[in-house]
């Protein structure tokens, strides 16, 4: 078998085939849709009405009442799933799936769906191999979005793999900046070069609705295409001797960029939410420079709130969110004096700079550069 590789473009959308019309591929593409939406919403409601007309019986047993409440909780949360891909599918389509970045411990959050998809392989009858780099670093990026990327592609490894074969998931950093994330599991499935590109395609599973043996929507690959891609990403899968691969590639940005990104997501976030954010530059000698890191870091009043080291510049910048002009010297002071007594007395030689969206501007870098023009002896 050759080997095929593909790696979507941005909101992946599906094209035009050869003779059929514009408006002949919008008409099936709105009747799939509904027919597809009315299978995976009707599926697991129906599964619990029917739990719940049995548990309302005279007749059933205690043993029974287990078996239909853990029934109709399985429907529930299927149907809940299956709400919130539409949902964020919806946000997909029209542009407003937007990534909140900050700094996530690859490790911590990936070990759980690790866990998890070990229990399931095994007991599908996989043989499976984890290769997991030991230090791994911290990546700027949004914690629920990766975490649905991670766990979209484990369950598509089980659920579209061979029992009884080898999955093989692999995390490493392969090179300086760069930390991989990569599944693979065995099918017998003949995919063709143009279904392998349309995986990242917005309801994208190969199965008539009627004759649909996998439950969901076929939106999470293309979710997880934006997701990276936001990221600064890549993402790519590749089918290969009967192995199906899909690999992710996450830069770990270096501190400027990583603080920019961070303003960035969270100022597109408070355009529709009427409400503020303040950056405060600290300027300190390097001596102290891990020592104010440290207890900032420990002072700071919400879990929103972050601190991102600027090392080359000797600077320290803190992001602080729900917070206007007016109330960002007084949260500033607040700050100072929650820190100790020996990096409160390393804060003597600091200097410190404040600038604030939306009053003072709407762009990152413009924020920076003000805080970094603002700088004065810290008092």
């Amino acid at each position: 078998m050759g080997k095929k590789t593909v790696t979507p473009s941005r909101n992946s959308k599906k094209k035009n085939n050869g003779g059929e019309t514009s408006k002949s591929v919008i008409e099936r593409t709105k009747h799939d849709l509904l027919s597809l939406v009315s299978h995976e919403l009707r599926t697991p409601l129906t599964g619990v009405l029917n739990a719940i007309k049995m548990l309302s019986s005279e007749d059933v047993l205690p043993k029974e009442r287990e078996m239909f409440l853990g029934m109709a909780l399985r429907n529930a949360e299927r149907l809940n799933s299956t709400l919130n891909e539409l949902l964020d599918l919806s946000k997909l389509v029209s542009g407003r799936l937007v990534c909140r970045f900050q700094e996530v411990p690859l490790k911590n959050l990936l070990l759980p769906i690790l866990d998890k998809f070990c229990d399931r392989a095994n007991a599908a009858g996989y043989e499976l191999t984890l290769s997991i780099e030991r230090d791994l670093p911290v990546i700027l990026g949004d914690a629920f979005r990766l975490e649905q990327v991670f766990r979209s592609i484990c369950e598509n490894a089980l659920k579209f793999g061979s029992p009884g074969g080898k999955l093989n998931v692999k995390l490493a950093v392969e090179r300086v900046g760069k930390v991989v994330f990569e599944c693979t599991n065995p099918t017998t499935s003949n995919i063709t070069a143009k279904e392998l590109r349309d995986i990242f395609t917005i309801f994208s599973q190969r199965e008539a609705v009627l004759d649909r043996v996998h439950e969901g929507v076929g939106g999470s690959l293309a979710i997880a295409a934006e997701t990276i891609a936001q990221h600064e990403g890549v993402l790519n899968a590749e089918l290969a001797n009967g192995q199906f691969a899909v690999r992710v590639e996450l830069p770990v940005l270096d501190n400027e960029r990583a603080l920019l990104k961070v303003l960035e997501s969270r100022i597109y976030a408070l355009r529709t939410e009427l409400g503020a954010t303040s950056l405060l530059i600290l300027e300190v000698p390097v001596k102290s420079f891990q020592a104010v890191v440290s207890t900032l870091r420990s002072a700071l009043f919400r879990a929103s709130d972050a601190v991102y080291t600027l090392p080359r510049a000797g600077q320290i910048a803190v992001v602080m969110d729900d917070c206007k002009k007016s109330d960002a010297p007084k949260i500033v002071s607040r700050l100072f004096a929650e820190m100790n007594r020996e990096a409160a007395k390393f804060l003597t030689n600091a200097r410190a700079g404040l600038a604030s969206f939306p009053e003072d501007s709407t762009d990152p870098e413009e924020l920076l550069v003000l805080s970094r023009q603002r700088l004065e002896k810290v008092k």
